[in-house]
This record gives C-alpha cells, structure tokens and sequence, in this order.
C-alpha cells in the first residue's frame, strides 16, 4: 500500500504511519518458539487495553 502511494505521488515516504486498529486478521498466529526475528514476521507482542492487559 506505501509502495503503491508512493508511486502514484500521494506521499513522499520520508515519514509512514499504518494504524491497523480497525483491520480484521484472518491469520492464525503464531507460537513464539516459530517466530524468526528476521525482521519481515512481527515480534512485538500482543496487544494491551488501556489497563495494560492483553488483548486477545
């Protein structure tokens, strides 16, 4: 999508935020154990409500 923005000159990319709050997932997550932190699958975690706890 910031590829596709980029090329049709609607932003210059110097500085992206994506907020995914409202996008539903159809992806089964994974275990951590099979999370390779190659930088290309997401590692940080789960999401917190506003108290600090986890959203599942």
């Amino acid at each position: 999508m910031v590829i596709k923005a980029k090329e049709l000159n609607i932003i210059d990319g110097d500085s992206v935020s994506i907020d995914s709050t409202k996008l539903n997932s159809y992806a089964a997550a994974k275990p951590k154990k099979s999370i390779v932190d190659d930088g290309t699958n997401p590692n940080w975690g789960m999401k917190k409500d506003t108290n600090g706890n986890n959203i599942r």
